[in-house]
């Protein structure tokens, strides 16, 4: 119901007006007086000489009441363009506004001199979409490797502010930071094989904060979580192995979404 008076408040508000007036002329002692000195009541003549009588005899009144009506009026007209305006304004964003979120990672891998096997760090990838530049970007990337599923309801690090600042492009796409950290144990084959033998899980999860160029809009932040998933044999991984999955010496990276922890929403 309040939605249906919202949208016709501006036709609702001229009925009662005009209903103002015809109670303000109809309850009128010279108007009713006028009518009644008549001798045919019926005569739709009558009633507009006697209106007329009025009109002459409230003219202060009436010009008055008419002011009254067009300020009424020029504030629901300026009204209805603010709302217009801000629609347009809201339509704009909605289609040219910056949107970052990740699509996809890419893998950094280093030797291991003593067991001669390969380690890995993995670098989420992301990608404004958006017809506009997102400015001021933060991105962070956290590398979880558990012997447990993430349960239900986990709560994620969104608190950390101290990332640098960039800048992306409509269109753009770019690497995120590394995870785990250089400070971090990196992933090693046996946590793969035991991810392959549902021992171990690996996440990858993270997220992004970033503005629009668009005047007094809210900060924007894009989430995610991923379960990486690999095929192939790490202790035979040879870098730059070109073929299918399957081929000796390669190893392929795949994720899923973890049904929490992803989501785009304004901060």
């Amino acid at each position: 119901m309040s939605k249906l008076l919202r949208s016709y408040w501006a036709l609702i508000l001229l009925v009662i007006l005009i209903a103002g007036v015809v109670w303000i002329v109809d309850s009128s002692t010279v108007f009713r007086k006028c009518v009644s000195s008549k001798p045919d009541y019926s005569n739709s003549q009558i009633y507009l000489d006697c209106l007329s009588v009025f009109v002459v005899t409230q003219n202060p009144a009436i010009t008055a009441l008419s002011t009254f009506i067009i300020a009424v009026f020029t504030i629901v007209l300026a009204g209805v363009t603010n709302r217009q305006a801000r629609l347009t304004k809201e339509a704009l964003i909605a289609d040219k506004a910056a949107f970052v979120f990740p699509f996809n990672f890419n893998q950094v891998w280093n030797r291991d001199e003593a067991t001669t096997h390969y380690h890995w760090r993995l670098r989420p990838m992301w990608r404004n979409s958006g017809d506009t530049a997102a400015v001021d970007v933060m991105v962070h990337a956290e590398c979880e490797i558990r012997n447990t599923a993430l349960p239900v309801g986990h709560r994620f690090n969104y608190s950390i502010t101290n990332e640098p600042k960039g800048f992306l492009g409509p269109g753009v796409e770019n690497t995120g930071g590394i995870a785990p950290t250089a400070s971090q144990a990196a992933i090693t084959p046996q946590d793969i094989l035991d991810s392959q033998a549902g021992r171990k899980f690996i996440y990858l999860w993270g997220w992004t904060r970033y503005s629009d160029v668009f005047p007094d809009t809210r900060r924007h932040i894009t989430k995610f979580c991923w379960i990486i998933m690999t095929q192939g044999d790490p202790l035979t991984y040879v870098p730059n192995t070109a073929g299918p999955v399957g081929t000796a010496g390669t190893l392929a990276f795949t994720y899923a979404q973890h049904p929490e922890g992803n989501s785009a929403e304004d901060e």
